[in-house]
């Protein structure tokens, strides 16, 4: 079998070291994303101290960072991952990519079977306290999410914010955008601890 190659991988070929510089820097951007967003949780987590905090993926080898979350070791969990308040989508890929799809803060509710009927409570809960804990224009925004997605709502920020966010040199602005996105899902804290107490107190 002989070895066809296309325009641009002969491109490649012709370019080949260029190639494996970009793979490194690729690379050291994508440990530094990694260790700004463990920057994001430990400083959320040094104001609410009450919450403990999850990554996806959890193993690095597994590719870099792409959600955070945080949550309450009471609420429930499935494999590992806290039921709580997540970041989907805050990869430096998804943050400047192509995709038309925006990052997102997610109320996530999940469990084990056994939890089933507390996440579903939870999930309930949460969708009908929209009306007395958002503003009318925050209800706009947000939105019920499919299957264990209680309430979500997409970044409004755009890939050129983020992009200037990325280049500001300490990080501090991106940081500080999602620390605001996870503030503002603490909100339905209390409501998700009265309905895991509710469904706890009728087992």
């Amino acid at each position: 079998m002989s070895l066809q190659l296309n325009d641009a991988e002969k491109c490649l070929i012709e370019r080949w070291q260029d190639v494996v510089d970009v793979k490194e820097c690729l690379r050291s951007i994508d440990s530094k994303q990694d260790e700004l967003l463990q920057s994001v949780l430990r400083r959320v987590l040094d104001a609410h101290p009450q919450f403990v905090s999850v990554c996806y993926p959890a193993k690095r080898k597994m590719g870099p960072v792409r959600q955070i979350g945080l949550g309450k070791k009471s609420w429930p969990a499935s494999s590992g991952y806290v039921s709580g308040f997540w970041l989907n989508g805050v990869d430096v890929a998804s943050l400047l990519g192509s995709t038309d799809d925006s990052p997102t803060a997610v109320i996530w509710i999940g469990g084990d079977d056994s939890d089933l009927h507390v996440c579903n409570r939870c999930i309930d809960a949460v969708r009908n306290s929209v009306e007395t804990i958002l503003e009318a224009s925050e209800r706009k925004l947000w939105r019920p999410g499919n299957k264990r997605d209680a309430l979500e709502y997409s970044l409004p920020e755009d890939k050129s914010a983020f992009k200037q966010m990325l280049l500001s040199g300490d990080g501090k602005d991106l940081i500080g955008c999602l620390e605001k996105h996870l503030e503002s899902l603490f909100r339905f804290t209390e409501v998700i601890d009265d309905a895991v107490a509710r469904s706890k107190a009728v087992r």
